[in-house]
């Protein structure tokens, strides 16, 4: 048995209900990707033997104006309440992201739902929010 065959099991579930063809994932595939609606792209990923995350790449979305639309994002990493919250990050060359982090273990269905929905609400609210002028972010995600 793979050791990523409890990442397939869970991601092939999700995969499944998004109405995509479970049969594609390659026996070693530690990386899953989709692009949403032209645009930005999820990546579904292996983390380690007890996790996996969900992690959308924003960097290349919207124009490379100046730090403030980054220093925004990054304020959403503020503690909250809420049950999925993901985080935000640059990678090295500046480009943003967002990812939640989830266990292989214990997840049903629908809360990998709400988690991937969670974070395509909060790709497309910053999407919306970074084309809105800077100095003016008045949307909170």
């Amino acid at each position: 048995m793979s050791y990523l065959q409890p990442f397939h099991q869970v991601v092939g579930e999700l995969l499944s209900h998004l109405g995509f063809d479970i049969g594609a994932i390659h026996p070693e595939q530690e990386v899953i990707s989709l692009t949403v609606e032209q645009q930005f792209t999820v990546h579904l990923a292996w983390v380690d033997q007890a996790s996996w995350c969900l992690l959308a790449e924003l960097g290349s979305s919207h124009p490379e104006r100046d730090g403030l639309l980054y220093a925004q994002a990054l304020r959403y990493n503020q503690m909250a309440a809420q049950r999925w919250q993901p985080v935000w990050a640059l990678d090295p060359e500046d480009h943003l992201s967002c990812w939640l982090r989830l266990p292989l273990e214990g997840n049903e269905l629908p809360t990998l739902i709400e988690a991937f929905d969670v974070l395509i609400q909060h790709a497309e609210q910053w999407l919306a929010v970074a084309d809105v002028a800077p100095g003016h972010f008045s949307k909170p995600i």
